[in-house]
């Protein structure tokens, strides 16, 4: 009796196994569209990113945000260097002046000169704003998450709505300031 009941409960899960559809969920986004000349392609293709004197001291977190990208938890093809050269550059970062309306940066995916869409098309360039209304109020933490965030979007990965995730549209929403797995297996399907 007690070898049928052993089968037959293994047999039950079997049976729910294959009549339970699995659904795969991402805890990343993308635009579905990438930088053209990839992330740096593991240091064969290096990368270079360029940051305005308007940063001003707030360089040094840009720099500590792009460090945990190359250097992250999960191999991946991200190899950036910091450049004075503009012109070979696929991420600039300024601090423009703005209002405190809440957004504490933005980030421009750019065709030439042109503003295009990250949905739509893919991009050579990415052009991060700290909007200094906003930005200039947030703690220490929260600056080192906007950094995160926007080099986040700049190497192709979208908001998404899972709380505690670095690419949470909100701000308030993260638990986090630096990448975790999951935006590094994001990148890792972007440009695989």
């Amino acid at each position: 009796m007690k070898n049928f009941s052993t089968g037959l409960i293994c047999l039950i899960c079997v049976l729910l196994s294959f009549s339970i559809p699995i659904k795969t969920t991402y805890a990343y986004n993308t635009f579905g569209h990438k930088l053209v000349n990839g992330v740096g392609y593991y240091g064969q293709n290096r990368q270079y990113y360029f940051l305005n004197n308007s940063l001003g001291s707030e360089k040094q977190k840009f720099i500590d945000a792009m460090d945990k990208w190359i250097y992250g938890t999960i191999t991946t093809p991200i190899s950036f260097r910091e450049t004075t050269a503009q012109s070979s550059s696929v991420i600039d970062v300024y601090k423009v002046s703005s209002p405190n309306n809440g957004v504490a940066a933005l980030t421009y995916f750019m065709y030439g000169d042109k503003n295009v869409d990250a949905s739509k098309t893919d991009w050579y360039w990415a052009k991060i704003d700290l909007q200094s209304g906003t930005y200039d109020k947030l703690t220490d933490w929260q600056k080192r998450l906007v950094h995160a965030h926007e080099i986040g979007h700049g190497l192709g990965l979208n908001h998404t709505n899972i709380n505690g995730n670095l690419m949470h549209s909100n701000g308030n929403s993260s638990t986090t300031n630096i990448p975790q797995n999951d935006q590094f297996n994001g990148i890792n399907s972007i440009y695989k």
